[in-house]
């Protein structure tokens, strides 16, 4: 997993941010559009960077055409990955798509709405989805555990894309006979976009339906999100297919077998993190509340109030795309955790030399 990789880049590009805020130079506008591309190259969770970027060039004390630039830039090297990618893509399964897997992430985050309101669904399925909802409705029909983004499965939230039994993973099965896992991947990237549009189809009739089956219980994960592949087992055995002879031989891995003790150690110290980071949530919204009920900005320099705002406008543009277009799990969420780290650190800081000038001019 690009997880540990993808969190330092982020670190380092969100302190490139606020060097552009406080200390302004010609190279960091440079640095922050290459920091996006590395970042968005490990995990299109990045695709929101640019948003921050542009607030923090915004902010700065370039001239306008060095914001402009910087603006530009970060836009360009998105959009050069973006056709690059489509392009990638194309030339495999002759459609033009940035990500195949965003259609199956689609079509499995409306599937966990869909199952709710199916039955009461009057709308005439278009042609072009119509086997796949049969194969959809067939397995909601059939005797199974009822999907919900609470249920306790191996990979919580994305059970539609993972799991070999879901009605996704057959309708792909049903279309494209794979013979080797090179085959599978190209199958799996050639459904991705019948996928995104079957999802999107469904969701246009049923925002309601949407936020309350997907939209609330995806922000009460965030609040205490699934531990996830930190408590699994999977991660720590190599797959015996050919994707992991091709791991092997580009590693020079032999094994990733080590002692169950240490396993369960890692197990262990992660089995805590939700708690934790339900606290920390609960503390940075709390110290935030008092931040602004004491007039906080009015008590720091215009360079902090920069600081400050960039941090909360990091925190709401990542808690919307989480709860929107993810389903929230801690490793999602390192990053989140230590902007509010940082913030929560900087309010006590501002509060209590409040609270000290109030207790001094009492006495």
């Amino acid at each position: 997993m690009a997880d540990g990789l993808f969190y330092s880049v982020s670190i380092v590009w969100f302190t490139i941010l606020v060097k552009i805020i406080i200390r302004p130079n010609q190279y960091l506008i440079i640095l922050n559009g290459i920091f996006i591309g590395v970042a968005l190259s490990l995990r299109y969770h990045a695709l929101y960077y640019p948003i921050l970027g542009a607030f923090a060039f915004l902010l700065s004390q370039y001239r306008f055409i060095y914001k402009a630039l910087g603006v530009v830039f970060q836009l360009a090297i998105v959009l050069l990955f973006v056709f690059f990618t489509q392009n990638q893509v194309k030339q495999i399964t002759g459609q033009s798509q940035f990500s195949p897997f965003g259609g199956w992430k689609i079509a499995n985050n409306t599937l966990y709405v869909y199952e709710n309101i199916y039955r009461t669904d009057q709308r005439i399925i278009p042609n072009k989805y119509r086997e796949l909802d049969s194969i959809v409705r067939r397995y909601y029909n059939s005797a199974h555990r009822k999907q919900t983004l609470f249920t306790n499965d191996p990979m919580p939230g994305g059970f539609y894309v993972f799991m070999s039994y879901s009605p996704l993973v057959i309708y792909k099965n049903s279309v494209f006979h794979s013979e080797s896992n090179v085959d599978d991947v190209k199958s799996f990237m050639r459904v991705g976009g019948l996928y995104g549009d079957y999802g999107k189809y469904l969701l246009k009739g049923s925002p309601v339906a949407y936020l309350k089956f997907f939209i609330i219980p995806n922000v009460i994960r965030y609040f205490s999100p699934p531990a996830e592949l930190y408590i699994t087992l999977s991660t720590f055995f190599l797959r015996r297919d050919n994707i992991s002879n091709y791991t092997k031989k580009w590693f020079h891995f032999k094994t990733l077998e080590v002692n169950v003790e240490a396993i369960q150690f890692r197990s262990n110290l992660f089995s805590f993190f939700p708690s934790i980071v339900f606290k920390l949530h609960v503390i940075f919204l709390l110290m935030l509340s008092v931040f602004i009920f004491i007039g906080g900005l009015k008590l720091i320099n215009i360079e902090q109030r920069k600081f400050i705002a960039l941090g909360i406008i990091t925190w709401i543009i990542d808690f919307g795309f989480n709860i929107l277009a993810s389903e929230v799990v801690l490793r999602y969420l390192l990053f989140t955790i230590t902007i509010e780290v940082i913030f929560v650190l900087q309010f006590a800081s501002i509060i209590i030399k409040w609270t000290a000038k109030k207790i001094i001019h009492k006495k």
